[in-house]
């Protein structure tokens, strides 16, 4: 894998990019000042412990949350001008209270309503059994088959709730995919599996911005470059690829 030095690494367009980016609170800074390029189709994981801003940064990323000084272009769009802009192409997984999934419901229930709301209501909605549908279903779950529909929510694993989660946000065909507390799931192999899915939504030219608690959560043969939030250090450019193991 090439280094920062490497000079044959051709780096692409930023997706995101940020420049003193600071967020003030009730009790004091939440997060800043904080630099952060991440290059399009790239995998990026913002590290650091509870409590050091890694979800309200990722939030004001998508475009959800607002910042206090600083400058900040998501998808070329300068925020907070830009913010619905950003939203409409921007999704966000792993969110607690934000994309919290009722347990009662089936996996084809939320995704026939995800659909639903993805487009215009003359525009007919992806089916449960559209090609395309099920390309995401593959794309998330793989390598293992993807969930029945008529799955409840409740019986799904650690993992498969995020793979669920991630599946819903990629309904609506988004740029940017932002994705919180990857390292919920707590099974070292089912952790392994959950970096190995965002590699391959990268895979696909989707840019993922993703949080952990620590470097260690993150597999080592898992292209993803690091940003400590707490140190504010610079980024390891080193681009995502598809996972070779679980390609269709």
């Amino acid at each position: 894998m090439p280094d920062e030095t490497d000079e044959t690494l051709v780096i692409p367009p930023p997706a995101v990019q940020a420049r003193g980016l600071t967020l003030e609170g009730p009790r004091g800074r939440v997060y800043g000042p904080l630099d952060l390029d991440v290059p399009q189709g790239w995998l990026v994981a913002l590290v650091g412990a509870q409590g050091t801003g890694r979800t309200a940064a990722l939030l004001t990323i998508a475009g959800r949350m607002g910042y206090s000084s600083g400058e900040l272009r998501v998808l070329d769009h300068d925020l907070p001008r830009g913010r619905r802009a950003v939203q409409s192409h921007c999704a966000i997984a792993g969110f607690d209270q934000v994309d919290v999934l009722d347990e009662g419901l089936t996996l084809g229930e939320l995704a026939k309503e995800r659909a639903g709301l993805s487009v215009p209501l003359w525009r007919r909605p992806m089916g449960l059994r559209d090609d395309r549908m099920l390309a995401l279903a593959r794309l998330v779950f793989a390598p293992a088959s993807p969930p029945d529909w008529e799955t409840r929510i409740f019986e799904l694993t650690q993992l498969q709730l995020l793979q669920a989660r991630l599946l819903l946000a990629l309904i609506g065909d988004p740029r940017l995919l932002v994705v919180d507390d990857v390292d919920t799931v707590r099974d070292p192999d089912e952790q392994r599996r959950a970096w190995q899915t965002l590699q391959r939504i990268c895979g696909t030219g989707v840019t993922v911005v993703a949080s952990a608690t620590a470097t260690t959560a993150i597999p080592g043969d898992i292209s993803v470059a690091h940003l400590n939030i707490s140190l504010r250090s610079h980024l390891h450019p080193r681009p995502a690829t598809p996972d070779p193991t679980t390609e269709e």
